[in-house]
């Protein structure tokens, strides 16, 4: 997910529900702090999200299979999450 409000509050409503939560700007950072410690939930937003982007999911699960994915689908991105959900 982009830096900015929607970010912050997403991060801030985590927190206050009792998560630890470290935020990345994008895939390439999230493998390595995957890969450093895993997590038990990763959020995605497919906004700006690109199909090689997918090797991140499939290094995610590949990781730590029990890891939850939750995808963010903006309007408009059917066949990203598509490819997403197939990673």
């Amino acid at each position: 997910m982009r830096g900015g409000p929607a970010r912050t509050s997403a991060a801030d409503a985590l927190r206050a529900s009792g998560y630890r939560v470290r935020t990345v700007r994008e895939p390439y950072e999230g493998t390595a702090r995957f890969v450093e410690k895993p997590s038990d939930l990763v959020i995605v937003s497919l906004q700006g999200f690109r199909k090689r982007d997918t090797a991140f999911l499939s290094a995610v699960k590949k990781r730590r299979e029990r890891t939850r994915i939750l995808l963010l689908v903006p309007e408009g991105r059917r066949q990203s999450a598509l490819d997403a959900l197939q990673a």
